[in-house]
């Protein structure tokens, strides 16, 4: 395990060094000056060389990257253009909001990818089995925005059983906090619900037919039993991949999805970083998110030696 995480740990520097050359990169190929945008549309030619002066746009390349990056192993991802805010705050200000929302998204995701997964696998079952399959195939194709629309349209605006925009936490308030995630959560939670049932389907048939499931049958073991302690932890070894990936990528999603219902979370902050070119608050959250990706692999590999000890890491 040790020399397990010390590999990880080797692979994982230089990864993030070079996400963090292709943030800074990127951001400043951003169209548009942020000099000029904190200046205002009247500013003298003097007064905008003196802002780029002072936040430094006006140094050379590697020298404004080698700056930034010493700056943010220190802990300082540096100040906002517009509202002199350090990012650390504007940050952790909209963390809870999108942890929350991607946290439930996953156990959505987790639910529905389990039930239609175990469903569309039964054997001698093909009409539930190809229910489940058109469900999970229909959820994979609609985009989780226009879901989102459509859930609030429907279930906020006509049948007013949710609240169609607005952030609580659920420590705060469970019942306000979960009312006004469960509609942004299922946009978010469906599609890759969908995915992760189709994966377990696949890998549970192909499970069910291996010798060992027979050994179980002739033994008489039931078949609750047989599934919960032999097949499913088996089959479970390709849906994690999925889950993994999709852990990763659903924090990448909740821009759209926050936009539309109104959470201040980091989706709604690069939006918002994006369209005001307030390039620290954008190169901030995005490092953060590759982080978060980064350490989603390192889980999904050591979930994979929990589940089947004969993997080796």
């Amino acid at each position: 395990m040790l020399r397990f995480l010390a590999g990880r740990l080797s692979v994982f520097v230089p990864t993030l060094v070079l996400a963090s050359i292709l943030v800074f990169g990127l951001t400043y190929m951003v169209p548009g000056d942020p000099a000029v945008l904190i200046a205002g549309d009247y500013a003298s030619p003097e007064r905008i060389t003196q802002i780029r002066a002072d936040l430094g746009l006006d140094e050379p390349f590697l020298e404004r990257f080698w700056s930034w990056l010493t700056a943010v192993v220190h802990g300082d991802f540096g100040t906002s253009l517009f509202t002199g805010e350090p990012v650390k705050e504007a940050v952790m200000r909209a963390l809870p909001a999108t942890l929350q929302l991607v946290a439930l998204s996953l156990i959505v995701a987790l639910i529905f990818g389990g039930l239609f997964g175990l469903l569309s696998s039964l054997p001698r079952r093909e009409g539930v089995r190809g229910f489940a399959d058109t469900l999970s195939s229909i959820a994979v194709a609609v985009p989780n925005f226009w879901l989102g629309m459509l859930l609030m349209s429907v279930f906020a605006l006509k049948l007013g059983w949710f609240p169609a925009t607005g952030y609580t936490s659920v420590w705060a308030d469970p019942v306000r906090g979960l009312q006004q995630s469960l509609l942004p959560a299922l946009a978010l939670g469906l599609a890759g619900g969908a995915e992760i049932a189709k994966q377990l389907s696949a890998s549970t048939r192909s499970v069910l037919r291996e010798d060992f499931v027979r050994t179980g049958r002739s033994k008489g073991m039931g078949p609750v039993a047989l599934t919960v302690r032999d097949v499913l932890p088996t089959a479970s070894i390709p849906p994690i991949t999925t889950f993994g990936v999709l852990a990763a990528r659903t924090v990448g999603a909740t821009v759209a999805v926050e936009v539309v219902f109104g959470i201040p979370g980091l989706g709604s902050l690069i939006v918002k970083s994006a369209t005001e070119r307030d390039i620290p608050i954008l190169q901030g959250v995005v490092l953060i998110l590759a982080v978060v990706v980064l350490l989603t692999n390192v889980a999904v590999d050591l979930a994979y030696r929990a589940l089947d000890p004969r993997i080796r890491l």
